[in-house]
């Protein structure tokens, strides 16, 4: 389903009751970009190229290359894709700095992915995806990827905790 809200930060709750009584629930923040700005991010999601597709990814085709991994932990080895969509406004121009940054627990982000891209690939009405692919060697641990846009004195970054296990 979907429900139209003006940009913001909201809090997504989702409850269920199965037949047999069973009670469960999930809570998600989502941040709804003002795709009116400048420099505007959608959310920072990871998904692996090997996924099985089907009615979701039908779904999301016109919106995200690849479906989202449902659990935010994977196995050591696992192929994986970080996906942000990424809009500027028509009127922009220049280059937009990307810059992915990853980090293992506490200790200092490195960067995995810089690059100066024009703006035309942005600017459509859908924007684009920026898409970096995770290290294939990463071992078991908890880790934090961090994608830093800057387009002239705008900037904007998301963030994604993950983790590994395994290996």
């Amino acid at each position: 389903s979907r429900v139209d809200v003006p940009p913001g930060r909201y809090q997504l709750r989702l409850a269920a009751v199965a037949a047999s009584g069973e009670i469960g629930s999930v809570f998600t923040e989502v941040i709804v970009p003002d795709f009116g700005a400048v420099l505007a991010l959608g959310g920072l999601s990871l998904a692996s190229p090997t996924a099985p597709t089907g009615k979701l990814a039908e779904l999301l085709a016109n919106v995200l290359p690849l479906v989202p991994l449902a659990s935010p932990e994977f196995p050591a080895g696992a192929q994986v894709v970080a996906q942000l969509p990424i809009r500027v406004s028509s009127r922009a121009g220049g280059l937009v700095a990307i810059d992915a940054k990853l980090a293992r627990g506490t200790a200092a982000a490195q960067s995995i992915d810089a690059r100066s891209s024009d703006v035309q690939p942005f600017a459509s009405a859908g924007g684009s995806v920026y898409t970096v692919t995770l290290p294939a060697n990463l071992e078991a641990g908890d880790y934090r990827l961090v994608v830093e846009t800057a387009l002239g004195r705008e900037k904007a970054s998301r963030e994604v905790r993950f983790r590994v296990v395994g290996g």
